[in-house]
């Protein structure tokens, strides 16, 4: 006899149906060009904002135009200014606030603000570095990050979260300019090998205050202060899937509806569904116009498309693109 919730998390499932799958953007120039994030535009529906290795984008989903914002697809390094006279080193993290960006220029182990207009740009937090490699908190331009990768703004426009590749858990009051520690995993207290598996990767927000943060081994929740499994790879149990301790389970993830995240399964190269309430995990079958999810890994959903970029590292010519998923949505017991 199946749990209720089984049977709620199979109709869920079942029902979640793609149409059409339409190519927004293909990388067809050579050159090694990766989105770590990617975002609705609070601005206009119709375009997307992303991290393309060193430049904020913007990409009307129709069209498929790009357009830096500010960086350089292919020059790296630490300027301010604006556009494209501005230089960062790997963006991996995008909020949107107001008139304003707010990115993770990773490599450069600071934060940053790009207005959605000029494309001017300005450190936020953390001083821009390559060679930073501790943390302290404190005032915004006092704190010091390494290797940020992910952050988010709360609803009310009152608090940061960031977290950084080396396992820590990070919050910004916007009120006060201060930064604080939450919690994090640290290597004089687990085993280098353990530890780089815990790496944190992205953050997401629950509605009722508690985070989500996708790591090598599975989905963490922070909640009262403490961490805890969401979905651990003892969860999986698709043999044919080759899962490896290398590459992050989930990359992207975005909810679909109150209790099911909707996950870029880089391992498994799949869409992934994943139960909040059950803590299990529903690998999505699109077979559909061939289309190839190998390593998927940025995200965005609205209520009508998913939004996934999808990086092909066997390829010489095409090194990824963005695709556009039409799907007819969730539908609950009893409707058709």
């Amino acid at each position: 006899m199946p749990r209720l919730v089984d049977l709620i998390f199979m109709i869920y499932s079942s029902a979640l149906r793609f149409g059409d799958i339409t190519s927004i953007w293909s990388n067809y120039t050579g050159k090694k060009l990766y989105f770590f994030a990617l975002e609705q535009s609070l601005h206009d529906p119709h375009i997307l904002v992303a991290g393309c290795s060193h430049a904020l984008v913007m990409i009307h989903e129709e069209t498929g135009v790009m357009k830096i914002l500010a960086g350089s697809l292919t020059e790296y390094g630490y300027s301010e200014g604006i556009g494209e006279a501005t230089q960062f080193s790997m963006i991996t993290g995008i909020a949107q606030q107001k008139d304003n960006y707010l990115i993770a220029d990773s490599s450069n182990n600071c934060w940053r603000t790009v207005h959605y207009e000029t494309g001017e740009t300005r450190v936020f937090a953390g001083s821009c570095s390559p060679l930073v490699t501790h943390r302290v908190d404190g005032e915004l331009l006092i704190s010091r990050f390494s290797n940020p990768v992910d952050l988010k703004l709360d609803t009310n426009n009152s608090y940061l979260v960031f977290v950084a590749q080396h396992r820590v858990l990070r919050k910004v009051d916007l009120q006060m300019g201060i930064v604080t520690t939450l919690t994090g995993f640290y290597l004089d207290e687990l085993e280098e090998n353990v530890g780089m598996a815990y790496q944190f990767n992205k953050i997401l927000l629950v509605p009722e205050g508690d985070l989500l943060i996708s790591t090598k081994l599975g989905i963490l929740t922070f909640r009262d202060g403490s961490l805890d499994w969401v979905l651990g790879r003892d969860h999986i149990t698709c043999e044919a899937c080759n899962i490896s301790s290398d590459t992050p389970l989930v990359w992207g993830m975005q909810f679909i509806i109150p209790t099911f995240l909707l996950g870029a399964a880089t391992t498994l190269r799949k869409l992934v569904l994943i139960d909040m309430i059950a803590k299990s995990l529903s690998v999505l079958e699109i077979d559909h116009q061939g289309l190839q999810l190998s390593n998927p890994l940025a995200l965005a959903i609205d209520e009508s498309y998913i939004y996934i970029y999808i990086y092909i590292g066997e390829s010489t010519e095409n090194y990824g693109g963005i695709k556009k998923l039409s799907y007819a949505g969730i539908f609950f017991l009893g409707n058709r």
